[in-house]
């Protein structure tokens, strides 16, 4: 069972005592970069902006830091 199919049973346990969407929504969604990072790359078609999104970031970091910004 992949970590998305776990996040959506979790989702579906929280439809039985729903509060709202959004609150669901956030508790099972972890926090940990670590635990996101897993998502991310266990589907990188469904997220491949983050990862595009990930590599813009760092290439205008460098760009600031070396002075090309």
């Amino acid at each position: 069972m992949t970590v998305l199919e776990t996040l959506e049973l979790d989702l579906r346990a929280k439809l039985k005592s729903y509060v709202s969407k959004k609150t669901m929504i956030e508790e099972v969604i972890p926090d940990d970069l670590d635990a996101l990072f897993e998502i991310v790359k266990a589907h990188p078609k469904e997220f491949h902006f983050v990862i595009n999104n990930i590599r813009q970031h760092i290439v205008l970091f460098l760009e600031h830091k070396i002075g090309m910004r």
